[in-house]
């Protein structure tokens, strides 16, 4: 078991009602298991529909929510089956936004990973889903588990940005996740993809805009570009390097948001690994994150990871 995955000592397993969990208690099952880590059975009964984000709600039809009792019963028999087979595990109920209790019960039990099914209803700037909104706050580690997730990751992709000239946190993103997927790599014995989404966003003004440039310097400068994104690329992939991963890098043109989810597709892959740095507010919808960009688009399991020092900006 590799440092990395050790340092999950306390799992939060957020369950939702009636709805198919075997997949993520599996997974979380098997990390318990063999990194000793306390599990959290959590469930939230949402009385709320957000209107405003966390700010402003209003009463939803109780008729039309879980039975208490039910839910109740369900996360009792999860956590049930955790201490069955000798894992710590306790289970917590709460009422209200389901966004705002998760991020209140991580900050009360130090929670270090998140685990819960993908949430596939997609949202809007002003109102965004659950999943987008937790990948904005949630100050730790999150694996959104796609509802046909295999027990075993079976073909990772590693999605890295290279371009660390323009973010310092990049550099530690790039190393955290890759650390993640080697290590996963090596615990599901999978198939490991590291991939660089390259471009060169000057290229098109240089090409043709009013700046324009011979095409041959144009031609050049990409090559140039690129060949210092490959030995990047290689270089990382190469401080990782395990004998029994099967990693493979690739380096392909294109924005990383439509490049990263296609190539997913294509191959097959159940689990992303990318990093982000959390932001929300104004900055977020001016901005955005890539993250989130191709989680919209995104047909497969995705963990997302955070720098060890990082922190959910909350700032305009």
């Amino acid at each position: 078991m590799t440092k990395i995955m050790k340092r999950f000592q306390e799992i939060l397993l957020h369950v939702y009602p009636d709805r198919p969990m075997v997949g993520a208690i599996e997974r979380v099952h098997w990390l318990a298991s063999h990194t000793g880590a306390t599990v959290t059975v959590f469930g939230v009964l949402d009385n709320h529909i957000s209107l405003f984000g966390n700010f402003l709600s209003a009463p939803r039809d109780e008729a039309s929510g879980p039975n208490h009792q039910s839910f109740e019963n369900e996360l009792t028999l999860i956590t049930q089956g955790f201490t069955d087979d000798g894992i710590q595990a306790r289970m917590i109920m709460s009422e209200g936004a389901e966004v705002a209790e998760i991020l209140k019960q991580i900050a009360v039990g130090n929670h270090d990973l998140v685990v819960k099914s993908m949430d596939r209803t997609q949202g809007s700037a002003l109102w965004p889903s659950v999943d987008l909104q937790l990948l904005r706050q949630c100050p730790t580690a999150l694996w959104l588990l796609h509802p046909d997730h295999p027990s075993r990751v079976q073909h990772l992709l590693a999605a890295v940005d290279l371009d660390v000239d323009s973010d310092p946190d990049h550099a530690l993103i790039n190393e955290t996740v890759m650390e993640m997927a080697t290590s996963l790599a090596v615990i599901d014995n999978g198939l490991l993809d590291v991939l660089h989404a390259w471009w060169m966003p000057e290229e098109s003004g240089l090409r043709h805009g009013l700046l324009r440039e011979p095409k041959e310097v144009v031609d050049q400068l990409v090559a140039t570009a690129k060949n210092e994104a490959h030995w990047c690329l290689s270089k990382l992939t190469e401080r990782h390097a395990h004998p029994d991963i099967d990693m493979h890098t690739r380096l392909i043109a294109g924005q990383p948001a439509e490049v990263i989810p296609t190539y997913a597709a294509e191959q097959g892959v159940d689990t992303l690994i990318m990093g982000t740095v959390g932001r929300t507010g104004f900055a977020n919808l001016l901005i955005g994150n890539t993250a989130e960009d191709v989680l919209k688009k995104l047909h497969c399991s995705l963990l997302v990871v955070r720098p060890p020092s990082d922190e959910v900006s909350t700032s305009t």
